[in-house]
């Protein structure tokens, strides 16, 4: 059975107000695009801020960011469409680490697979950890939550940890930062010698590069197509 949501939690946690009624159609619209680190500084300095409700998905409690799926609720059922299961582990891992941590759909699915994990989800956006807590019982399955930029939070962090999950969409957006070296090195050094690094990004013409990227810093790359998506599956060696 599916989690109640109540009406507070429609949209940006504000009592009275009401989810839009249309269902997201896909996880990735067609007109996605990457944001690069210029623009990112523009969105935070006040342009539109994101809209972020709680609606459905092909059948399943979605979460969404400008109308685009970032999480769905996890229950005892079998999970629908969707790239997260290629994102797990194969193994139990002893410590995991979520970049993107949205609504917990793959902290939610590992501890379905493994059993309790010590597991410590990074996310931003206040409004979404919010609705995590009220509607998708992401504090079930997680350690540690922490509202923090994860570029920044990364590069003071101390591991190692055996599993590190990268979904950092916001909407329709994929911050350019995630394949930057920088970036890509502290998520190498917080991983544990025998550890998965996961990354999910867009299936486009700029997947042939990103891949690349990521290979001049992991030296065993596996790149899975998920519908619009693709989950690079990085070892540190």
């Amino acid at each position: 059975m599916r989690q109640p949501i109540d009406e507070e939690s429609r949209i940006d946690g504000i009592p009275g107000q009401e989810a839009p009624k249309e269902d997201a159609s896909a996880q990735v619209p067609e007109d996605a695009e990457e944001v690069s680190a210029a623009e990112q500084v523009d969105i935070r300095a006040g342009a539109r801020p994101a809209r972020v409700w709680i609606g459905e998905d092909e059948g399943q409690t979605a979460l969404l960011v400008d109308g685009v799926v970032q999480s769905v609720y996890v229950d005892d059922g079998p999970l629908g469409p969707g790239y997260w299961p290629l994102m797990l582990p194969d193994v139990r891992p002893r410590s995991a680490l979520i970049l993107g941590l949205g609504g917990g759909t793959i902290p939610h699915l590992i501890t379905k697979k493994f059993g309790p994990v010590h597991i410590v989800g990074v996310d931003c956006d206040r409004r979404v950890l919010h609705l995590a807590r009220q509607a998708f019982a992401v504090e079930r399955c997680t350690t540690e939550i922490v509202e923090a930029d994860a570029f920044d939070w990364v590069a003071s962090a101390t591991g190692p940890y055996d599993y590190v999950a990268v979904d950092l969409f916001a909407g329709d957006s994929i911050p350019g930062r995630i394949f930057s070296r920088p970036f890509l090195k502290d998520v190498k050094r917080l991983l544990a010698p025998g550890g998965l690094a996961a990354v999910n990004f867009f299936k486009d013409r700029r997947s042939p590069s990103r891949a690349d990227r990521l290979g001049r810093v992991f030296p065993r790359v596996e790149v899975i197509e998920s519908r619009k998506n693709l989950v690079a599956r990085c070892r540190p060696r």
